[in-house]
């Protein structure tokens, strides 16, 4: 099989976008590197934190609710992971399990609204609108040309961008990248009690999708682009 290892003195650097199998993935990785060597629960407000503990600090493994851009404020080499969701479905268990978290900083906003409500409020348009694109460009607004841009800082700085859905797959190939051991898992944070797509009126559905056409385009690159490395590293036929 081809050694797809990455150098070992990289900082890996998960961008955990909510709703996505990023608690189970979280779990995977801290499994790989020593305690002492993981920062955690790093966000896009805590930059200057990051930089000071990286500069002090033999970090190997970083994560958080982050946007793109993290590696741009130090010098130590870096790549990232991630994982994409179908956007729609992200959405409705977005709202889901904001819903039925009351420790959730969005749950006193949201526990009284309907799903339509939720999808148009405008303090919840950054989680419920073209997020992963938003995510992935690093700002949290966006015009359609930014969507080249999202896919190229992509193609550029992560090495695996892992699909939710083929979320066995995904973790396969970054188990070949990072020469992982052992990467079994129990889904964790799964949203329960929650509507599938199929069971929500399409007219709200249709609004969901208008909300987030570039996610859309984003995921059908994506999951393209996972499959021909899955079929590059020869982790399926």
């Amino acid at each position: 099989m081809k050694n797809n290892t990455l150098a070992d003195d990289r900082i890996l650097i998960f961008m955990h976008i909510p709703k996505t199998g990023g608690m189970t993935l979280k779990r995977i990785i801290k499994r790989q590197y020593p305690e002492d060597k993981i920062l955690k629960d790093i966000t896009d407000g805590k930059i200057s934190e990051f930089k000071k503990i990286v500069s002090e600090n033999e970090i190997r493994f970083v994560f958080g609710h982050l946007s793109f851009g993290l590696h741009m404020h130090i010098s130590q080499p870096c790549t990232y992971v991630t994982m994409i969701r179908e956007p729609i479905d992200r959405v409705i268990s977005m709202y889901y399990y904001v819903l039925g978290k009351k420790d959730h900083p969005l749950h006193g906003i949201v526990k009284d609204l309907l799903f339509e409500e939720f999808i148009d409020h405008p303090d919840l348009k950054v989680h419920t609108s073209n997020m992963q694109t938003k995510r992935a460009l690093g700002k949290n607004t966006l015009s359609p040309s930014d969507l080249e841009q999202a896919m190229q800082n992509l193609e550029d700085h992560f090495s695996v961008i892992g699909i939710t859905e083929m979320f066995d797959d995904s973790v396969e190939l970054m188990k070949q990248k990072f020469n992982w051991n052992d990467v079994s898992y129990v889904r964790k944070n799964k949203t329960k009690n929650k509507l599938r797509k199929e069971e929500i009126d399409p007219n709200i559905i249709n609004k969901v999708i208008a909300n987030n056409e570039l996610d859309i385009q984003l995921y059908k690159w994506a999951k393209n682009r996972l499959i021909q490395q899955l079929k590059s590293s020869n982790a399926i036929e």
